[in-house]
């Protein structure tokens, strides 16, 4: 009996709990919310979608939720995240992850490829990136390539559409490596990727691709939030030795590991940002290996 007594307590202040305690369940959004999002968080008002992406949208659909909704068939669904290169499971609003995740690491000819790619297919355009690091000595969290290719126009304002390529530990000698390589080979194919140290949480913020990635954005006053921090130049890193090596960890071991990785990767023209006497470079990160000779 008083067990029986004590359950019925129990359970009536469970369900007082659940009725008097707020709700912390975040409200789903809906594909047209999400629809929207896209548009604005890449400069565009939800007015201006019907001229700038078409597909029979007219300004009446584009109104609100409800009028949006019923016009959001496959064949739109699928040309928005093809527009803006985004994953049809964020808009489906199944996972969190906006961007498909683009890794290079040890990999920098398929990075090369990629951005032919982008190129081939879109000769007309404009493409161009930032490598967001962060600005702490510490140095965690992992740094980031954000791609921006001019997708059209809004009256003279340029559009977008991002491709994320994360997954850079900086201070690790075979991702510094790696990493310049990707930076040099896109320079010299005129793909300029600048360099912006922000906070750690900022970058910690961003690299999983959870996050709208418009830095451009920042420039025509759009968005108040810039990546832009402290600018630097990465392609240094491929033509500087020390560019190449600040920050680089594990001691001695790291340096001269980092150095023998950048000839490797020299050797195959992978280091060449076009904007340098090469050779006389080389000359420089080999005079450098020197100095650790034994240490490899």
């Amino acid at each position: 009996m008083i067990f029986s007594e004590l359950n019925s307590f129990f359970s009536l202040a469970g369900k007082a709990k659940n009725i008097f305690s707020p709700k912390k369940e975040k409200e789903e959004e809906s594909v047209a919310s999400r629809f929207y999002q896209i548009f604005e968080s890449h400069g565009v008002h939800r007015n201006q979608i019907p001229r700038f992406f078409g597909h029979e949208l007219l300004i009446s659909d584009v109104q609100n939720e409800e009028t949006l909704l019923p016009k959001l068939d496959e064949s739109i669904l699928q040309a928005v995240c093809e527009k803006f290169a985004i994953r049809r499971e964020w808009l489906d609003g199944a996972e969190d992850e906006i961007y498909p995740l683009r890794h290079f690491y040890k990999k920098p000819d398929e990075f090369v490829r990629f951005i032919e790619d982008i190129k081939d297919k879109n000769p007309d355009s404009h493409l161009e990136g930032v490598l967001v690091s962060t600005d702490s000595k510490l140095d965690t969290g992992e740094a980031f390539i954000a791609l921006e290719e001019h997708i059209g126009w809004i009256e003279d304002r340029p559009i977008y559409r991002t491709h994320f390529c994360p997954g850079w530990p900086m201070p690790y000698w075979k991702a510094r490596g790696y990493l310049t390589a990707c930076i040099a080979s896109a320079w010299k194919r005129n793909v300029y990727i600048r360099g912006a140290k922000v906070s750690s949480a900022k970058v910690n913020k961003y690299s999983e691709g959870k996050e709208f990635i418009c830095w451009s954005m920042s420039r025509y006053g759009i968005d108040e939030t810039s990546f832009f921090g402290k600018r630097w130049h990465p392609e240094e890193m491929a033509e500087k030795v020390s560019t190449y090596l600040e920050g680089v960890d594990e001691g001695k071991f790291g340096k001269a590991a980092a150095l023998g990785l950048w000839m490797d990767l020299y050797k195959t023209g992978m280091m060449d940002t076009g904007y340098g006497l090469a050779a006389d470079i080389a000359g420089e990160f080999q005079k450098e290996l020197n100095k650790y000779h034994g240490m490899l």
